[in-house]
């Protein structure tokens, strides 16, 4: 009786100690498959930038306030837009973040990297910016 209920509390603990290793190899796998989900988002939203920018003017890497502003009404930006996860209200006031060193344009690079960062949760850094700005 003693060496049947060793068994079984032995058979448990190895099945325990399975489950728990399958559940770190699972996570692994899974958490791999979000960072490449990412990256082709990533990837995806640079794609649909440098075909807007292309459609702009073939050969251009800046795009103007008006030219923006013409693109965002005539509904050309939806798809990316939605893409980043913003509607058509914040999408007025994109332009305007995006340009950085207020030049009046934003290059291909400014419009990437603005909306990269527009689609992560904010850092501190950002919101140090943001505080900075507004005593501007």
């Amino acid at each position: 009786s003693v060496y049947i209920m060793h068994v079984f509390c032995f058979v448990i603990y190895i099945a325990f100690g399975t489950l728990v290793m399958l559940n770190l190899v699972t996570g692994v796998f899974v958490e791999g498959a979000q960072r490449i989900i990412k990256e082709d988002k990533d990837n995806e939203l640079l794609a649909l930038a440098a075909k807007m920018f292309q459609e702009s003017d073939p050969g251009c890497q800046e795009i103007t306030a008006e030219d923006f502003d013409d693109r965002l009404k005539s509904g050309a930006m939806d798809e990316y837009i939605e893409a980043i996860g913003i509607n058509t209200l914040e999408a007025e006031h994109l332009f305007e973040s995006l340009d950085r060193d207020r030049s009046g344009q934003i290059s291909l690079r400014e419009f990437v990297s603005g909306c990269l960062r527009l689609r992560s949760a904010a850092r501190s850094v950002d919101i140090s910016e943001v505080g900075f700005r507004m005593r501007d």
